[in-house]
Parts: C-alpha cells; sequence; structure tokens
C-alpha cells in the first residue's frame, strides 16, 4: 500500500467523522483522550489522582447511553507539570469495552492523567452522563498528587529507563511490577516502600541494588534480573526478614551464594532457564535453607539430577520440567516430605525409581506431555505404591495405550486427568474401585469408544469431563451417568452428539456444560428439548 492510499484513506475517515453529529466531544480534537500528547485532565480529589479517574470512568457512556467497561492496563509517557513530583507527570492507560452504535462489541485505549485539571469531556464516540462533571470530581488543583490508596503499581515492557521517582511516594504499595524495561538503577527512595510485599523487575538492566534495600522488611516475593552482581544482591537480601519466594528464572546464575543459608524463612527458590546451573552445588546450599517446601527446575541443558538432591529433606514441592532427563536418582526416595512432584514434558525421561514407594506424602504427581519411550505400566505400578496420592495428571502423554488394572490400588486418588492421549483405547474396570474419586477428565481419547459400567461405582465423583468425544455412543453412555449420585458437573464441550433422552435421569446433575458444541445441536429447538429434559440443571453453551 503507497502512501497516497494511506493519505486518501485517512482523509475519508476524518470526513466521515467530521458530518457525523456525535462524533467529536465538545473539544472538537479527534485526538482527546486517545493520545498521551492530549489526555483526559481529571485532576486530583481528596480521596487522590486514582479516584477522579474512577469517576470519571463510571460516568462515561457509549452510543447507547450504557456504562462502559474500563480496565486499567498500565501507566506510560512523561511529561513536564508542575503539579508532578519532580516536575514529571504521568499518563494512565485504560482499555474501554463498549458498543457501537451499530450494537458492534468495540475496545479503545484512552490516555486519562491526574496530575492536572481541565474540565474533562467525552472523547470521540462517547458522552458524559452527566453536565456538570466539576461537581462530580471536585479536584484540588495545583497540588503535589497524593498516592495513599495505591497497592499495586504495574510497568511492563514499556521501555521505562528510570523507576519515576512518584512510585516511591506510594507508601502503601504492596504490589509493585516494572519488568521488562530498560532500567539500570534502584534508587535509594526504594526504602519508602514499607509495606511491600511482591517486587518485579526482572527483564531490566538492574546488576546492583541499593543498601536501602534492606528497609524492605514487608518483601515476601522478589523477581530478580539477569546477570546482577550475585555476591552483593545474596548479602542484602538475607537481612530480608520476611522473604519468602525468590525466582531466578532467566537470570544467568550458575551457582548460589552460601549467604542463601542466612534466607531465614525463605520457601519458594525458581531456577529456571539458567542452562550453567550447577545442580550438584545448588542442592548443597538449599540444604541449609531449613524453611524450603519448593524448588523449581527446568532447562534442555539438564541431563542429569544429582545425588545430592537426598540433602533437601524438608521440600514439600518439586518441579522438574523440560529437561533431557532418561532417569532420577534412587536418592529422590529420601526426600520424605515431598508432597507435589511436577516431571512434565521432559521428553527422554523413561521411568522413576522405585525408590518412589518411599514418599508416603506424596499427593500429586504430574505426567504430562510425555513421550513413547516412558514406562507408563511400570510407573504407575510403582505409584500405586503411594498411599496418599490424590491427583494424578497425564494430560497429552504420547504411548500410553492401556491404564493399567494396579491402578485400582490408588484408593485416595481424587482427581485423575487422561485427556487427549492420542494411543490410549481402553480404560480398566478396576477404575470403579477408585472409590474416592471426584473429578475425572477423559475428553478427545478418539481410541477410547466405551467406559467399563463400573464407573457407576464412583459415588464420590463431582465432577465429569468428556469434552471434544467422537469415540463414545452417547446413548449407551449416559444411562452409567444416572448412577453417579454426586455427580453435579457433566462437560461435554465441543460434542458432535445429540444429548440423548436418557440424560432427564441424571437429575443429581446442577450443570451441565457444552461450550463450542456442534451448532447443529445447538439450536432453539433442541435447547428447549434439553430444557424439558433437564428442569433444573443449568445449561451453559
Amino acid at each position: 500500500m503507497n502512501l497516497n492510499t494511506v493519505k486518501s484513506g485517512i482523509l475519508i475517515l476524518a470526513t466521515v467523522i467530521c458530518l457525523h453529529p456525535k462524533a467529536f466531544s465538545q473539544k472538537n480534537d479527534i485526538s482527546y483522550g486517545y493520545s498521551p500528547e492530549n489526555p483526559i485532565k481529571v485532576g486530583k480529589s481528596k480521596k487522590g489522582g486514582p479516584a477522579n479517574e474512577r469517576i470519571f470512568l463510571e460516568l462515561l457512556r457509549d452510543a447507547h447511553e450504557d456504562p462502559v467497561t474500563a480496565i486499567r492496563i498500565g501507566s506510560c509517557c512523561p511529561f513536564p507539570s508542575k503539579s508532578g513530583i519532580m516536575g514529571v507527570a504521568m499518563c494512565d492507560l485504560f482499555k474501554i469495552k463498549y458498543r457501537n452504535e451499530k450494537g458492534k462489541a468495540m475496545e479503545v485505549i484512552i490516555y486519562l492523567t491526574f496530575y492536572e485539571y481541565d474540565k474533562p469531556e467525552a472523547p470521540t464516540y462517547f458522552t458524559i452522563a452527566t453536565q456538570d462533571i466539576d461537581k462530580e470530581l471536585q479536584p484540588i488543583l495545583d497540588s503535589v498528587p497524593d498516592y495513599s490508596d495505591i497497592r499495586e503499581y504495574r510497568i511492563k515492557s514499556e521501555n521505562v529507563s528510570d523507576i519515576p521517582e512518584y512510585i516511591y511516594q506510594m507508601t502503601n504499595l504492596e504490589v509493585l511490577e516494572i519488568d521488562s524495561n530498560e532500567i539500570s538503577v534502584i534508587s535509594p527512595g526504594i526504602s519508602n516502600l514499607r509495606k511491600l510485599k511482591k517486587l518485579k523487575f526482572s527483564g531490566n538492566k538492574i546488576k546492583r541494588i541499593p543498601g536501602d534495600f534492606v528497609y524492605l522488611d514487608s518483601l515476601e516475593e522478589l523477581h530478580l534480573n539477569r546477570d546482577m552482581d550475585w555476591d552483593d544482591t545474596f548479602s542484602k537480601l538475607s537481612k530480608l526478614p520476611n522473604l519468602k519466594k525468590l525466582n531466578l528464572n532467566e537470570t544467568g546464575i550458575k551457582i548460589l551464594p552460601a549467604e542463601i543459608q542466612k534466607f531465614a524463612l525463605l520457601e519458594e527458590i525458581c531456577l529456571k532457564s539458567n542452562p550453567e546451573l550447577i545442580l550438584n552445588d545448588v542442592f548443597k546450599q538449599l540444604s541449609g535453607v531449613k524453611k524450603l517446601k519448593i524448588l523449581r527446575l527446568g532447562n534442555d541443558t539438564i541431563k542429569e539430577i544429582p545425588q545430592s538432591i537426598e540433602l533437601l529433606k524438608n521440600l514439600e514441592e518439586l518441579e522438574i520440567t523440560n529437561t533431557q532427563i532418561k532417569f532420577l536418582p534412587v536418592e529422590l526416595g529420601e526426600v520424605r516430605k515431598l508432597r507435589v512432584l511436577n516431571l512434565n514434558a521432559n521428553s527422554k525421561l523413561i521411568t522413576i525409581p522405585e525408590s518412589i514407594k518411599n514418599l508416603t506424602q506424596l499427593e500429586e504427581v504430574y505426567f504430562e506431555l510425555m513421550k513413547t519411550q516412558f514406562k507408563y505400566t511400570d510407573v504407575l505400578t510403582r505409584l500405586s505404591n503411594c498411599a496418599n496420592l490424590k491427583k494424578l495428571m497425564l494430560h497429552q502423554s504420547q504411548g500410553l495405550m492401556n491404564l493399567p488394572g494396579i491402578m485400582g490400588k490408588m484408593k485416595n486418588l481424587e482427581y485423575l486427568n487422561i485427556t487427549a492421549c492420542r494411543d490410549l483405547n481402553m480404560i480398566p474396570k478396576e477404575i470403579g474401585q477408585l472409590s474416592k474419586l471426584k473429578f475425572l477428565e477423559i475428553g478427545s481419547n478418539a481410541k477410547i469408544t466405551t467406559l467399563p459400567v463400573e464407573i457407576s461405582k464412583l459415588q464420590n465423583l463431582e465432577i465429569l469431563d468428556i469434552s471434544g468425544h467422537s469415540g463414545f455412543d452417547f446413548k449407551k453412555e449416559f444411562p452409567k451417568f444416572c448412577h453417579l449420585k454426586k455427580l453435579e458437573i457433566l462437560i461435554i464441550d465441543r460434542g458432535d452428539q445429540q444429548i440423548p433422552e436418557s440424560v432427564k435421569g441424571c437429575k443429581q446433575v446442577k450443570v451441565l456444560q457444552m461450550k463450542s458444541y456442534n451448532n447443529k445441536y445447538t439450536t432453539d429447538i433442541e435447547k428447549e428439548r434439553l430444557k424439558k429434559l433437564m428442569p433444573f440443571c443449568e445449561i451453559i453453551y
């Protein structure tokens, strides 16, 4: 498309808008509210700037005089202002959802600022539900904004090179996310944020944190940046009394400084996507972090999990995903407090050690996205010895052809997901022995053509999901569901069959979900038929 064509299109659009009597606001400027150079200036009220923004947005109406939906998506675009902190003000961006004159759902982005005031008017395509906006806003002019009511603030991916000074005035701030920008320095002013609980500054250029960081005595969760001065950083972080979660994903870290053993309350550490990480040293250092409960690892350069994992005696949740490991060490069985084991997407993993039976507190296991070499029968047989297992996830596992009958020993299993296992062709009758099962997901398994009659023995089953299942004959399967006395939610999304008359026997079902269902079976006539069959059930299309 050439430049003249673009100019012609703009000219035509401008002409159409000018001829439309409701198109412009009283300011008669199409950029009003739609650009950072011409924001809507709502001023600051006694309750702070954000309060005035909320009032203005609540009064905004679409072409049908209906209220709009406003979602704040961030701040941007610093500009000189006498009312701003140190002479600098910002704009807030809001996504506005509304209906145009033809009733079509639309979205636009508008810019507001509370640092200055100029009697606000409606931007193009909108109106305001009052003629006296001044009375509604009651702005306090020429004063420094009050940030005391702000609890969360985010500046993400906006190419900001410095943390705006006004952020350090948000003394009640609890969550600050400034990740994925160009920031290189954190000011000592950070010490003002004594109520800050979560700080995320990954994806910037920050190499060191100021000494004043130690005053963040409420900080519980911290996401760090790449290639920092780790010895200096950990030395300062060790003085934070309440730090519980440390995210070091994609930071390039190789070893953990010894100072980490001084992190008195640290419960979770994330170390994913660090290709040069030396796991043996990591495990030895973490063994001294007495409160550590959760460890997350994952990188395609990891080919082996060292035996030193046995040192993590207090670990309760272990995530090892997207690696090149083939086996897990026998010593995993020594992590006796482990409750959650996530081994998703390990494309070369073959099996798990027999010592898994020692994990008597194990409750959740994730084997999603496994490949054909994975020995499912051996693995599930070994897991059947874990008496407290409650959740088993096998979503999209390739090569899983049959579930071994020994799974019937998993007497405490409450959640089983075997969706989209393209090779699975049978569910054993022993599934009826899972007397505590509450949630069963078996959708999108084309090779499974029927369910065993023993499924009717699952008297604690509350949710059954058979979405996207093309192999079942609903006329044969639905009578089995009628015997499930506690079944409340039946999910059959993406279905392609008529719901049989026998569904009226499922009087216990409170919700029938049929999202993305074949339109042939969701006509008005069909909906009316279903409503008569299930008068007390909510049917979701």
